[in-house]
């Protein structure tokens, strides 16, 4: 499942939207789908693993944030 992530500088997770093939693909797909970043936030699309999809939103904030160093940007389990 592909996930549109904002976060900020530090891979904190902001909002995410899911990007479905049946958004983009069907008869009359919207020309904009996702979430909007403000000043000093940056927007990400992840191909989430399927532990991940099956998780709320607020399990998936609370549990994860974006590893945004490296090239492409990865979701990274928080160690509690």
């Amino acid at each position: 499942m592909k996930l549109q992530i904002i976060a900020n500088a530090q891979g904190e997770i902001l909002a995410t939207a899911i990007i479905s093939k049946e958004m983009v693909e069907g008869d009359d797909p919207p020309e904009e789908i996702g979430v909007i970043p403000e000043p000093g936030q940056m927007i990400y699309e992840v191909d989430a693993p399927d532990n991940v999809a099956r998780m709320s939103a607020l399990e998936l904030h609370e549990n994860y944030r974006l590893e945004v160093k490296s090239p492409a940007a990865q979701l990274v389990q928080i160690k509690r």
